[in-house]
């Protein structure tokens, strides 16, 4: 099942993203501003980040309890 904000938006899937998805990220990012979005990239280990004024953000950093959806994080 996929987690949704308070809005009842679903939140992306780290199952269904891949290198060159868009996401778009909501208000609890310090390093990213509001609605902005960003083009998923993977690492030479295989894990997926996007962009971020400090340089990398981790993708699964932000999975939430259902070890799937990540929280603040939208795909387009």
């Amino acid at each position: 099942m996929t987690e949704t904000d308070t809005k009842g938006r679903k939140y992306a899937q780290l199952s269904k993203l891949k290198a060159g998805d868009v996401v778009q990220v909501d208000e609890g990012f310090n390093c990213i501003g509001r609605g902005q979005t960003r083009v998923v990239q993977v690492d030479g280990a295989g894990f997926l980040w996007i962009a971020c004024r400090h340089g990398q953000h981790g993708l699964t950093g932000q999975l939430m309890g259902d070890g799937d959806s990540l929280i603040g994080l939208y795909a387009l």
